[in-house]
């Protein structure tokens, strides 16, 4: 898809090391490693709440995740690319691993 779209692979490369900077440190302000280990070593006598409280967590991440990636993507090129880029590039299909198989 980016070779597609004449996107520079040094681009690619980029976007994706200011993305993890930016969620590294979004991540950071907020103790999330913290906030996740001290949650786990919690009990809970209602199952129900457990889920409660991991959806409320994945909620508020989430969220958080979604913010400092438009923050990494502020004065990019890839911004000014045509609506049908973007679309295309929202609905790539997940692997179940990081290599791709």
């Amino acid at each position: 898809m980016l070779k597609a779209n004449d996107v520079d692979p040094t681009l690619a490369k980029e976007t994706l090391f200011a993305l993890a900077h930016h969620l590294n440190r979004a991540f950071q302000s907020q103790n999330v490693e913290y906030q996740i280990a001290t949650w786990f070593k919690k009990p809970y006598d209602d199952p129900a709440a457990r889920a409660q409280s991991v959806s409320a967590m994945g909620e508020s991440f989430g969220a958080l995740a979604i913010r400092a990636a438009g923050d990494s993507l502020k004065g990019s090129p890839l911004l000014h690319k045509s609506d049908a880029f973007l679309s295309a590039s929202s609905v790539l299909p997940v692997t179940g691993s990081v290599t791709g198989s």
